[in-house]
């Protein structure tokens, strides 16, 4: 997926763009005007500049550029270094769109551009966000902030297209008129984002070449994952926070593990975390949760969930019989082993312990256990804005409980984290931080009193 953030000026595009980048860790980012930036560098373009404007000073070719006033030799000149700056950065922006499928791309002037600096090839992936606001706050922003006159800031916003326009040939629009509207649009984009992102990650684990060439064999089984992590929970609560944002941040983490992990295993300095149990762990994050209800707080089902989740992920795998698990991380259920580690796995998030002998006695799996839970509970080791939002979201999956019944469970709950010796098994290695920013999350909960 192709995120083209495209808008009037001073609608706010790189600062959304820049809080999409926080919100979709594993989006790469790539900017027109930096790279335009970039060519003012360029010794080969001060040739070009000076033969056409006679000066290498940005603000004042755009001065020439966004001017309504200029003679028809003039915007000759203009029309042909757009095409000379069109040339070179269309190569670049080819080359980063070929080797990264989720992209955020800043391209502001889109639609008057027609488009060109993304070949036709890659139109199928592009997702067109436009980011719209009233023409007085922009023209407010954009003086404040750039010191501009608002005869500048006017020749600017008449060489682009109208708002109206624009907003009519978007496929989303983000309103940055006021937070709530923000807000909204932002969200959307998100929630879209974040599913094709899991949805080319579940296709690319799934899917074997060799016998699942297509992702028409895995579409189904995709379907069944990710519609079980969008439903409403028992009793009409929303999965407010076991749902598919869940899912992403567990896969993101895991990335940014693996990527720290994987050179220290090769150098055999992090020797205990074996990457050929990395099958398993991906198979329990994608169903350790896929089923999820919450009863009321007199019929609690210890252990539901976890037994209704394995049993799922069985079903779903057996009758799936072209998806494949094999040793290059791409999954099946072919392999019964694999099946059975993962069950194990997600039986452990019941109480997040491995105090299980059939693990304790295989080291592998038991490596593999440890590090799932460390992920599940990485949240509690978050920002203290995010802790608080993961709080929220629990409140509101367990909004049929009274406030005494679940602040109870949850102070016992907090408590019992805090007793152990460590809340994350690799505390000392891949999850120090977490550790301390856990403790202190909880601490300062526990200090504020639930009645």
């Amino acid at each position: 997926m192709i995120l083209v953030i495209t808008g009037g000026i001073g609608s706010g595009k790189s600062t959304i763009a820049k809080a999409l980048h926080e919100a979709l860790p594993d989006y790469h980012v790539i900017n027109y005007d930096d790279l335009v930036r970039k060519l003012y560098d360029d010794p080969r373009c001060h040739e070009h500049l000076m033969s056409l404007f006679g000066t290498i000073n940005r603000k004042e070719v755009a001065l020439m550029v966004f001017n309504k006033n200029n003679t028809p030799e003039l915007d000759k000149k203009v029309v042909k270094f757009q095409q000379y700056v069109n040339d070179i950065i269309v190569d670049q922006i080819d080359m980063f769109l070929d080797e990264h499928d989720l992209v955020i791309f800043e391209y502001p002037m889109y639609f008057e551009d027609g488009g060109r600096a993304i070949v036709p090839k890659y139109n199928h992936r592009k997702h067109i966000i436009g980011i719209t606001c009233p023409y007085n706050i922009r023209k407010d922003r954009v003086v404040a902030r750039d010191s501009m006159s608002e005869e500048h800031f006017d020749a600017i916003n008449q060489c682009q297209l109208p708002g109206h326009v624009r907003d009519g040939l978007v496929d989303d629009l983000i309103d940055t008129s006021s937070y709530e509207h923000t807000k909204l649009g932002f969200e959307r984009v998100v929630d879209l984002a974040r599913k094709e992102s899991l949805r080319q990650r579940f296709h690319t684990q799934f899917i074997d070449s060799s016998v699942c060439p297509t992702e028409q064999h895995t579409s189904s089984l995709w379907n069944a994952v990710i519609d079980s992590y969008s439903q409403e929970v028992e009793w009409d609560n929303a999965r407010s926070y076991h749902n598919y944002h869940h899912l992403y941040e567990l896969f993101v983490n895991l990335d940014v593990i693996l990527d720290n992990v994987v050179p220290c295993v090769a150098s055999g300095k992090f020797e205990s975390l074996d990457i050929q149990r990395l099958p398993i762990i991906i198979l329990a994050i994608w169903f350790h949760d896929i089923v999820y209800e919450v009863f009321d707080a007199n019929d609690r089902r210890k252990g539901y969930n976890e037994v209704a989740s394995v049993q799922l992920m069985r079903q779903l795998l057996e009758t799936h019989p072209n998806v494949l698990l094999d040793k290059d991380r791409k999954l099946s259920g072919k392999s019964l082993s694999y099946v059975v580690g993962a069950a194990n796995i997600i039986m452990c998030t019941m109480n997040h312990s491995v105090d299980v002998p059939f693990i304790q006695n295989k080291p592998l799996l038991l490596e593999a256990a440890k590090l799932v839970l460390d992920l599940d509970m990485m949240i509690l080791g978050a920002s203290p804005e995010r802790f608080k939002q993961y709080d929220n979201a629990i409140r509101e999956e367990y909004a049929t409980f009274s406030d005494s019944d679940y602040y109870a469970g949850r102070t016992d709950f907090f408590k019992s984290v805090l007793e152990r010796d460590r809340i994350f098994f690799y505390a000392d290695t891949l999850f120090a931080d977490q550790e301390a920013q856990a403790r202190h999350n909880i601490t300062e909960w526990l200090k504020v009193g639930h009645d």
